[in-house]
């Protein structure tokens, strides 16, 4: 592919108003205060649908610009009513001229029925409507539901979920127990009712109310002595339906007031998995999670802490510029950015629509995107991504990848392009977890959907660096500046690997093609370690090609200088585990009769330097009535 070519559809630059909307004057550095800044973004324009099932309104589903679903999640999961009419209701629906519905085998090739919608009840700015489903559909079989959307603009939106025709006393049951149990947890007294499906444990962590389990103790479960409230109705989500075994999610907001600190709120999220008998409903798994909404106001500085409370530690990391000056974080998937200098601190992302007060809006709960921050400058200038599903702004309704880059002097947050993507958050998530990398070559590389694309920042161009990619055969170095892949062969038979230096574009390939085969195991810090065997010398199980055994090991660091060359005679390599410093060797010795035998392992401990984990600046430490309370 030529490098000429320009970046896929949807390329923009805008800004994203420099208006600051909210701004809190909390006096200077050395008087204990601190200044905060909230940019301002486009409101949420698209409807929103909430599916009434069982004479319950379900958690709401949010609209894709993608007609064909392929990136929209498939956690909900609808059980029709006797006679399949199911009631939905569009809210903030004013803009609507046209409704339908179709109805598509869980593979989205098969089509089983399309029907447009010719009368509904617009009321207070919401529509009522009943999706009068046919008699086409085979029970205890799952299908997809997609529900069309015309704006009166002329374009579409489309709502995704799963509907299944089945039994439905035992789903309604199952639903009913878990907002029976998540509501006694607030009251101590009917709390004890939960003890039958407790499993304490002395082992469980006791220590943070971020992830509750059955395994913790009855006072984790009821909240300690925080005094939570409920403070929003929970949003419930049916995730799967197996017969008898159900997987049920609840969303909602917690609060507590603070003699010191006011009122504090918390976003929780509540999963259950359920088996349903004659006897009794039992409680297979339960998982809490709690995250602290973090404020950035005066109470939340203490000395040179950053407090942002109760966590359950996901997606939880800071990166700090060279002189410390811009300390930058990404929590409950906001970007934050404090200047140590100045004392001011600067909400740079947030996807959560919010009033003066920063009440969250139902589309905080949308947890379908992630922050990946690239580069921070001196200057303060920071350069992330916003991955995956995009529910505000110029995007909304799609799902890919935004590079934005934010000037801090300006207070200036600008998005310079685009990129739409083809797979669904989750999977999107875990490419850009394997490389997000922003070169000193002025080029963003990334992984996605088995291609590493190099991006120019300058002219937005791309190129297509290698494709054809399993996650088997490439490896990233730790600091991700440096990447290995085997060429597009067979995984057990590549004659030519090759190894980049990202800051500089460098590329070496190792392997004329015609010899040994070569393996790609991975990285020890920055320096590249590869397998070279004998072509043909493969495991093999059940008839087929399980592996290829190694003669020899290869470390070569970044100036592509050999670190390390290991080889045994009368040995044969037969799996290496690549772990930090070390290396795991599990070896057999040559053949004897034409067959390998057992050998004993090797390990090689590496003298590299140890690299910064994004997640070293965060720390806790036990409060009283909170727990573990998280700082930065």
């Amino acid at each position: 592919m030529k490098t000429g070519k320009k970046i896929v559809v949807l390329f923009a630059v805008f800004l994203v108003a420099t208006v600051v909307y909210f701004i809190w004057p909390m006096g200077r550095k050395d008087e204990g205060g601190v200044t905060a800044t909230y940019q301002a973004m486009e409101d949420a324009s698209l409807p929103i649908v909430y599916p009434v099932m069982l004479d319950q309104v379900m958690a709401p589903l949010f609209g894709h610009r993608e007609e064909k679903a392929v990136t929209a999640s498939r956690d909900s999961l609808l059980v029709l009513p006797e006679d399949r009419r199911l009631e939905v209701v569009v809210a903030e629906a004013k803009e609507v001229v046209s409704l339908g519905y179709e109805i598509r085998s869980l593979d989205a090739e098969h089509l089983i029925e399309r029907a447009e919608l010719k009368e509904w009840n617009l009321e207070n700015g919401s529509i009522s409507v009943t999706l009068p489903i046919q008699n086409l559909i085979v029970e205890e079989t799952e299908y997809q539901l997609g529900i069309h959307v015309g704006l009166n603009d002329g374009s579409a939106v489309w709502y995704y979920s799963r509907i299944i025709e089945t039994d439905r006393a035992h789903a309604m049951d199952m639903m009913a127990l878990a907002a029976e149990f998540s509501q006694k947890t607030f009251h101590y007294d009917s709390a004890h009712d939960l003890t039958m499906y407790m499993e304490t444990s002395p082992s469980a962590d006791n220590s943070s109310f971020g992830v509750v389990t059955l395994k913790n103790n009855f006072n984790q479960m009821t909240w300690g002595s925080m005094g939570i409230e409920r403070s929003s109705e929970p949003r419930m989500t049916l995730k799967e339906l197996d017969g008898d075994v159900a997987n049920i999610e609840l969303k909602y907001e917690v609060s507590r007031t603070d003699e010191v600190t006011g009122i504090e709120t918390f976003m929780v999220i509540e999963n259950f998995t359920m088996k349903w008998t004659n006897q009794r409903i039992y409680m297979m798994d339960y998982e809490r999670r709690m995250n602290e909404v973090f404020t950035g106001d005066r109470d939340s500085f203490s000395g040179k802490r950053i407090l942002l409370g109760i966590s359950d530690g996901e997606d939880l990391y800071v990166v700090k510029s060279a002189d410390d000056r811009y300390v930058v974080f990404v929590n409950n998937r906001e970007l934050w950015s404090y200047d140590t200098k100045n004392g001011t601190i600067a909400l740079v992302f947030s996807f959560a629509d919010t009033d003066e007060e920063r009440t969250l809006d139902v589309r905080a709960y949308e947890d379908r995107h992630g922050i990946e921050i690239l580069r921070v400058g001196d200057d303060g200038e920071i350069d992330f991504l916003v991955y995956g599903y995009m529910n505000r702004g110029n995007h909304e309704g799609w799902t890919g990848v935004s590079y934005y880059c934010y000037h801090a002097e300006d207070n200036v947050l600008e998005e310079q392009f685009f990129l739409p993507a083809s797979e669904p958050f989750e999977a999107l998530a875990d490419d850009i977890r394997q490389l997000a990398y922003e070169g000193e070559n002025g080029n963003l590389y990334l992984y996605m959907k088995g291609s590493i694309y190099g991006i120019d920042m300058t002219s937005h161009e791309y190129v297509v660096v290698a494709s054809g990619l399993s996650r088997e055969r490439f490896a990233v170095s730790a600091n991700s500046s440096r990447i290995a892949w085997q060429e597009n062969t067979g995984l057990h038979d590549s004659k030519v690997l090759h190894i980049m230096d990202l800051n500089t574009g460098n590329k070496t390939q190792i392997g004329d093609g015609k010899g040994d085969s070569y393996r790609i195991l991975g990285f020890v810090g920055n320096d590249c370690v590869y397998g070279i065997g004998n072509s043909g010398d493969y495991m093999m199980a059940g008839g087929r090609v399980t592996g290829l055994y190694l003669k020899s090991l290869e470390i070569v660091d970044e100036s592509m200088e050999t670190a390390m060359h290991y080889e045994k005679k009368g040995y044969y390599i037969r799996d290496v585990i690549v772990d930090e410093s070390r290396i795991h060797i599990t070896r057999v010795r040559d053949r004897l009769n034409g067959f390998f035998e057992e050998g004993s392992g090797d390990t090689l401990v590496c003298n590299v330097e140890t690299m910064p984990k994004r997640t070293d600046e965060i720390g806790w430490y036990a409060s009283n009535v909170k727990g573990r309370t998280y700082f930065v």
